[in-house]
């Protein structure tokens, strides 16, 4: 009796047993970084977005969001 209960355990963690593989970091994408060639075009937004934005509280939010 003590064999098929024995048995049986061994059995259950063979079978149950799942792989486990590593996934890779999947973090958010920095956009366009001071490296790149393009990276005129966002000061260039970023300057253009500020221009036009209207209001002292306004300015600030930007700024706080461009930051």
């Amino acid at each position: 009796m003590k064999k098929i209960f024995f048995s049986l355990i061994v059995l259950s963690f063979l079978v149950g047993a799942v792989n486990v593989w590593a996934q890779n970091d999947s973090s958010a994408s920095a956009g366009i970084v001071p490296d790149s060639p393009f990276y005129f075009l966002k000061t260039w937004q970023e300057t253009i977005q500020t221009f036009f934005t209207f209001g002292a509280e306004n300015k600030a939010k930007q700024f706080l969001h461009l930051a």
